[in-house]
């Protein structure tokens, strides 16, 4: 299935973005449209198989190195 495919099954509005490498094509949605996308993938799509779910906290965060310093 092309990324133009799979755009059009899930619909334009419920697509934030979308990579394609290696033949593996990944579709970024906002979580509030997580259950109408999954719900087009699979009425519109005919996809079966759900394999990863994740989210992203963008918020600011510190990391701490080994030696105890802190970077942003």
């Amino acid at each position: 299935m092309t990324p133009e495919e799979i755009r059009a099954g899930l619909g334009k509005d419920l697509v934030l973005a979308m990579s394609d490498a290696y033949g593996l094509v990944t579709v970024d949605v906002a979580p509030e449209h997580w259950v109408a996308a999954l719900t087009a993938a699979r009425d519109a799509l005919g996809c079966a198989f759900f394999d990863w779910l994740t989210g992203v906290d963008s918020g600011t965060i510190s990391l701490v190195g080994p030696d105890g310093t802190k970077s942003s």
